[in-house]
């Protein structure tokens, strides 16, 4: 969920150097600190560029942050018809409508396949999940041959195919401590966890997937082996 801070056009004129009027003080104070520390690229700079890649009169404004930190610009522009454009408020660049899915995902048909593939059975049900987000993936449920219902997930980007952890009190015992992960990745990349989620992969090896907060509302994944508490696998920055 992205949370909006409404700015108004008239205070903006005045104040060329930094984001204009927020809706209470202390917000506008925050917004005027991360302009200064170079954090946020000053309004005035995005509408002027705005200006001469758009046409339109700029009607309203506002600067969300996503669940990640990423923060941008919701502008709509008048010119004969309505139009939102969004603008990320570091860069200054046009970015896609937040939260909408551009990524090419998987056909369902051939994740069912790859499923009954490496777990023989009948799949009961399958669903696309979190379609408005970076990540979406599908949740299958499956009756194996013996009778039993399990549940996986595959990424809908990738193909990958996750089992949903199942683990004996012996090997839970064997886990290393997700705080001591969380601090560790944490202090390695400056940033701040901001999900963890204990996952199986069809090898049956345990790992902790954590999404990490970077500096200018960038995010990284980082896959860490549940039993070494050793980094196996890093997703780029998003």
């Amino acid at each position: 969920m992205a949370v909006k801070l409404r700015l108004a056009l008239a205070a903006l004129l005045a104040l060329p150097l930094a984001p204009a009027s927020a809706t209470t003080p202390a917000e506008h104070e925050s917004v005027r600190r991360e302009v200064q520390s170079k954090r946020l690229r000053p309004l005035a700079e995005i509408l002027q560029d705005v200006q001469q890649r758009h046409k339109g009169r700029v009607i309203d404004i506002e600067l969300e942050r996503g669940a990640d930190g990423r923060r941008w610009y919701e502008i709509k522009l008048a010119n004969g018809q309505r139009t939102e454009i969004y603008i990320d408020a570091v860069t200054g660049q046009d970015i896609p409508r937040p939260g909408a899915t551009t990524a090419v995902l998987i056909p369902m048909s051939a994740v069912a396949a790859a499923v009954t593939r490496l777990h023989p059975g009948t799949v009961l049900q399958i669903e696309l999940k979190e379609t408005r987000s970076p990540r979406p993936y599908y949740e299958i449920q499956l009756l194996t041959r013996e009778g039993r219902e399990q549940l996986l997930r595959a990424d809908a980007q990738t193909g990958r195919i996750l089992v949903e952890p199942v683990l004996s009190r012996e090997q839970a015992a064997t886990l290393q401590p997700l705080p001591r992960i969380l601090e560790e990745l944490e202090r390695k990349y400056q940033a701040r966890a901001t999900e963890a989620e204990l996952k199986i992969d069809v090898r049956q090896r345990a790992y902790y997937e954590v999404e990490l907060q970077l500096s200018a509302g960038r995010s990284i994944e980082v896959h860490v082996d549940a039993y070494s508490g050793q980094p196996i696998e890093e997703d780029g920055l998003r």
